[in-house]
């Protein structure tokens, strides 16, 4: 063999190491990045087990806000039937007042005109 073939040669070999590297490489890599993602999927199992855990205090959680919500709604229209009630009374008071006044100045009428209309 020539300097030319065992140039070739030596390429050749090196070049095939060079793959069987890169391949050891990407399987440890594939390794890995499978571990990480069953350790994900525990990690998620475990959370969703946590959480329906917690379901039915947030069920409680939810009713709570719920009855609230309803207690506020409740205590609001009071709030607006009670400032009508209050306006009506008021309303009640002034037609009282009309009213007086009005007697007062139909009876003067009458004495100013003598009970004659």
């Amino acid at each position: 063999m020539d300097a030319g073939s065992w140039i070739i040669a030596i390429s050749v070999i090196i070049i095939a190491v060079a793959f069987v590297v890169l391949v050891i490489f990407l399987v440890m890599m594939l390794v890995s990045v499978k571990k990480t993602v069953e350790s994900a999927e525990r990690m998620c199992r475990d959370l969703h087990m946590k959480v329906d855990a917690f379901d039915p205090y947030f069920r409680v959680i939810t009713h709570l806000g719920n009855a609230l919500e309803k207690a506020s709604i409740s205590e609001n229209l009071e709030e607006r039937v009670g400032a009508r009630l209050e306006k009506s009374g008021k309303i009640v008071d002034i037609a009282i007042d009309a009213t007086n006044w009005a007697m007062i100045g139909l009876s003067l009428w009458k004495k100013i005109t003598g009970g004659r209309g």
